[in-house]
């Protein structure tokens, strides 16, 4: 039986980042223990908290959707933002990355969902985190349907915490880049604020004990920041 274009993605996406997982070298690119990672960690975060300082929002309240969580890279962070636990709520199409995500974290709500059909219902979700997710999704329509659905579950006055490429990677035709145009045409009639950051990672990655000292310098040379970050806010 010939599969659907659906079915298709799916398994596209599903290889690719098993692929991830496989390939030691992409573990060791990825590691927490490189100084490159922590500065990018560190300036994402920074760059978080100044987001929702802006725009006064406190998650300690808030019933939180991560699309496409992986393996709850992004947890870790929200518990340092304030979120509750049992507010959190993870959808990702790979069935092994939801069952690793269930045994690290055990209170978070974490299900098998391909992101094009979200099963929640209008108006569910505070706040909803896309990471480096459109980017993955090489068919546009697919992109553009993400989007819809996302919007259609978010609370009006809810808010997107969104990250993603702003470049096309050299390195990787599994990604591609998601410019400043895309973003208005995926998320439409919502107030946004939204910045560049995260300096090249090959290279920061390269820096080692340098880090400290280059990275602040690097990331004010807005070419070489090749991601954005944002919020976009649903209007009441």
């Amino acid at each position: 039986m010939n599969k659907t274009n659906d079915e298709v993605e799916i398994g596209r996406i599903v290889d690719v980042y098993n692929n991830y997982i496989d390939n030691p070298d992409t573990i060791k690119k990825w590691s927490k223990d490189n100084l490159g990672n922590k500065a990018i960690y560190q300036d994402r975060l920074i760059n978080i908290i100044q987001l929702l300082n802006d725009y006064e929002i406190n998650l300690i309240d808030k019933k939180i959707l991560d699309v496409g969580c992986a393996s709850g890279n992004i947890f870790p962070l929200l518990n340092e933002l304030g979120a509750n636990k049992k507010n959190i709520n993870g959808i990702d199409i790979r069935p092994n990355s939801i069952e690793d995500a269930k045994k690290i974290f055990p209170d978070h709500s974490l299900s098998i969902m391909d992101a094009r059909k979200l099963i929640y219902a209008d108006n569910s979700f505070d706040f909803i985190i896309t990471f480096t997710l459109f980017s993955s999704i090489l068919e546009s329509k697919y992109r553009k349907q993400i989007a819809d659905e996302i919007i259609r579950v978010l609370k009006p006055g809810g808010v997107i915490l969104y990250y993603d490429f702003r470049y096309k990677n050299p390195f990787n035709s599994n990604v591609i880049q998601i410019n400043y145009n895309e973003i208005k045409n995926l998320f439409p009639m919502m107030e946004k604020k939204i910045k560049q950051i995260t300096v090249f990672p090959p290279l920061v990655r390269k820096l080692g004990v340098l880090t400290k000292i280059f990275y602040p310098i690097l990331s004010n040379i807005v070419f070489l920041n090749t991601h954005y970050i944002g919020l976009f806010r649903k209007h009441n």
